[in-house]
């Protein structure tokens, strides 16, 4: 009996192992990596996809069945691509005048989002200009979402293309307080030793004949972030480089160099430097707030699979004429000085209704705007606008267009708007709540709560149900994802998967999502996942 015992033991200890592997794998797939463009493509005259569409390409098929042997051959950047590491990110512009390559972003937004961006210059010549441009990045994940942006510079325009370096702590190339003009190879490797350029990977990639480093250090007392990067040319010939900084409620000491990328500058060119730490008003960024949501609009104020950032009357009157802005008379109370309008085109070959939007800050300048659509039996084509006018969002957010079709019959996820960490205590620790009117709800949350977390003071209890639970971490955590799937008749299951990020701190919050109304008596399984220690 004993023998069996120690046996049952061993099979039971090797079979944790063997979940611990799986949990690791799991993470793996779930985190995705960071942004790293490998290699910046140049304009490409080729028409592998139509024109405004853009490509995420993760394999050789899919990459083979788009580009032709004459068009790999054209552009030898295409050849080069090693598909177990790479993926490439690719679309098709056309212009009524001729444009070149500025420069690129790619950064990552979250876990499983990413921003693509290309800076084109508007040549000021008149003759179409029709061509593909793209990055070879570091291999992304199957989850991974890029948001591809362009931006033309018209050719007046003085403010000067930067590559936005992150803080670089423990380093100690150059003296506190100090900044550094650098614009050749031998210098640069006399203030940055190996390690240190093998620890920062925007360091590795400077192109010394067309780029010039611009970099300072700072120390402070308590924990800070870098908000923004400006760079000029003057009238007078000089330049300036200006960094703002926001405080953190931190009292540990920060001490880091800061910099940018720019073109190159000239030997003798004179950079002031400006460094200065921005008031608390001025560096939050407005929450994500809905003040009304566009029907469907049927113009073509801008191409199909397009979506704008309109934050001046002076670009949306180039965008809609006077009957579109008659036809459809939302669009004319936009107050452009505290509003900012989101748009996008899409088409069908079938009728779709709109079913919601939802919009909702990601982090401290990125937002998410996701529309949802349901299908309908109409077989008719079915192109127009939509869009939401918002609270108004600062020059330089960036905005993560969303465009989802539902399909009820398919046994897809339901639709959720996924709610932010919440610092309450509306219901004990460990608890979970189904709530399906406002009775219940103002029982449980104060007038302050809701002030607080604005996305409570939206819901409808007529259309909406609100699930919510409480849990207290050991250490501070940040949200992956939820997971909200019907499992039966009158049963549900909702998951929230969380990230331990190690930072020793108790992190206590009530979670939740607010969901279609569910029917009373409704059964939901709650699932509290940690997929990463």
């Amino acid at each position: 009996m004993k023998a069996n015992s120690y046996y049952f033991i061993i099979f039971w200890m090797v079979g944790i192992l063997f979940n611990a592997c799986d949990s690791q794998d799991e993470i793996k797939n779930k985190l995705s990596p960071e942004a790293e463009i490998i290699q910046q493509l140049p304009l490409m005259y080729l028409t592998a996809i139509p024109v405004e569409e853009t490509r995420v390409i993760n394999d050789a098929a899919t990459f083979n069945a788009l580009f032709s042997a004459a068009d790999i051959e054209q552009y030898e950047e295409l050849a080069a691509i090693d598909w177990d590491t790479q993926t490439l990110l690719i679309g098709r512009s056309c212009h009524t005048n001729p444009v070149n390559i500025q420069g690129s972003e790619f950064e990552r937004i979250d876990e499983n989002s990413y921003r693509y961006r290309i800076d084109l210059n508007d040549l000021d010549t008149l003759a179409v200009h029709d061509f593909m441009y793209g990055a070879v990045v570091k291999k992304l994940t199957e989850y991974s979402k890029v948001k591809f942006e362009s931006y033309i510079r018209p050719f007046h325009i003085v403010d000067l293309w930067k590559k936005d370096l992150p803080k670089m702590p423990y380093l100690e190339s150059i003296p506190v307080g100090e900044t550094r003009v650098i614009n050749d190879a031998v210098t640069f490797n006399s203030i940055f030793n190996a390690s240190d350029i093998e620890q920062y990977k925007d360091l590795r990639s400077i192109d010394w004949d067309t780029k010039t480093l611009l970099i300072g250090r700072s120390s402070h007392p308590n924990g800070v972030d870098i908000w923004k990067h400006l760079f000029k040319k003057n009238g007078d010939g000089s330049y300036h480089y200006e960094v703002k900084i926001r405080n953190f409620l931190t009292t540990v000491v920060d001490d880091f160099i800061y910099g940018i990328i720019v073109e190159k500058l000239p030997v003798d060119a004179k950079v002031v430097f400006e460094y200065s730490i921005c008031d608390f008003e001025e560096e939050v960024w407005p929450e994500a707030k809905i003040i009304k949501e566009l029907p469907q609009m049927y113009v073509n104020a801008i191409s199909i699979g397009s979506t704008w950032i309109v934050n001046n009357a002076t670009t949306f009157n180039e965008m809609f004429g006077t009957t579109d802005i008659e036809k459809y008379k939302d669009l004319t109370s936009i107050d452009w000085n505290t509003q900012t309008l989101l748009v996008g085109r899409s088409f069908h070959t079938n009728l779709v209704n709109i079913f919601g939007h939802t919009f909702t800050r990601l982090n401290e300048r990125s937002y998410h705007y996701k529309i949802e659509v349901d299908n309908t039996d109409a077989t008719a084509i079915d192109d127009f606008m939509y869009g939401i006018i918002v609270k108004k969002l600062p020059f330089g957010a960036n905005v993560v267009f969303e465009y989802s079709v539902r399909d009820p019959e398919s046994g897809h996820e339901l639709w959720k708007k996924e709610l932010p960490k919440m610092y309450l205590n509306a219901i004990p620790e460990g608890e979970t709540r189904v709530i399906n009117d406002a009775t219940t709800f103002n029982s449980l949350f104060s007038a302050s709560d809701i002030e607080q977390y604005k996305e409570l003071a939206e819901i409808d209890w007529d259309r909406q149900t609100l699930l919510i639970g409480r849990k207290l971490n050991s250490t501070l955590v940040n949200i992956l994802g939820h997971v909200f799937e019907k499992t039966g008749e009158q049963s549900y299951y909702y998951r929230i998967e969380i990230h331990k990020t190690g930072a020793e701190s108790l992190d206590d919050f009530i979670y939740g999502i607010v969901v279609e109304k569910l029917p009373s008596g409704a059964d939901v399984t709650f699932d509290y996942k940690i997929v990463s220690e």
